[in-house]
């Protein structure tokens, strides 16, 4: 069974200097950024994807979208897991997890694999998701700015993220 913090060891964290919280906070954008990516950045070259590796073509949006029901299904349990174990401690294997199965895509010629790395890929992004919005609630705001201003950064960097990366992407 996992550990479970107590709710006061949680209240009593060390507050970040503000010089530290604004690198914090772009690092955490840029980690949510990647939830957008792994959507983004296949559609584009989809089309291409779906000649070369000869599929059959009802299996398309499977293919494409099979990452955000991995990513929406994992999302909860990767919060539960990183509020028990600790929220970095999720989002540094998460971020290493999302780069192997990301990179995987390119060598594999394997339908029903690369639908598996897909689905693996939707989970890292929950793990993701689900870390770096909690280490942005607790590290980077507290009190009332916590409760004004936490809605604004994640989902403005994913808009920002869901225009610049399929137009970087090709």
């Amino acid at each position: 069974m996992l550990p479970v913090k107590k709710a006061s060891s949680i209240s009593t964290h060390q507050p970040v200097s503000p010089s530290n919280r604004v690198h914090i906070f772009i690092i955490l954008l840029a980690a949510g950024c990647l939830t957008t990516m792994t959507g983004g950045v296949v559609s584009p070259v989809f089309p291409e994807m779906m000649q070369e590796l000869r599929f059959d073509p009802k299996w398309a949006g499977m293919l494409v979208s099979a990452h955000a029901l991995a990513s929406a299904l994992s999302t909860p349990v990767m919060g539960i897991v990183a509020d028990r174990l600790g929220k970095l401690r999720v989002l540094i294997p998460a971020l290493g997890l999302y780069a192997v199965f990301g990179m995987s895509g390119a060598f594999i010629t394997n339908f029903s694999l690369l639908l598996a790395m897909r689905v693996l890929l939707g989970v890292a992004s929950g793990g993701i998701a689900a870390a770096s919005i909690g280490l942005l609630g607790w590290r980077c705001m507290t009190g009332r700015s916590r409760v004004a201003h936490f809605g604004i950064p994640p989902p403005s960097g994913m808009t920002t993220a869901s225009i610049i990366i399929p137009v970087g992407g090709g």
